[in-house]
């Protein structure tokens, strides 16, 4: 794992990983510290304006009480094939 490398921020956001990113970050991340590292997540404004509910389901998902770094989106492509 990487915390056994000393990599201790982990950026995330649902979107990343077919929207499993968070929850499997969440269950990585669990045996570990909450104090031992940082992460950092995403959401986009113009998918969901309703960021409270946004942010407390990606504690959910996270298995964790807070984030450090929240970055807030106004992307209007939320799906796009990049070839």
């Amino acid at each position: 794992m990487a915390m056994e490398k000393g990599i201790n921020y982990y950026d995330t956001a649902y979107v990343y990983h077919d929207g499993n990113s968070e929850a499997f970050l969440g269950k990585i991340m669990k045996g570990y510290p909450r104090d031992s590292f940082y992460v950092a997540d995403k959401f986009n404004f113009l998918a969901n304006p309703d960021y409270k509910n946004q942010f407390k389901e990606q504690l959910t998902c996270l298995q964790m009480d807070y984030i450090i770094f929240t970055f807030c989106t106004a992307s209007r492509m939320h799906s796009q094939t990049i070839y």
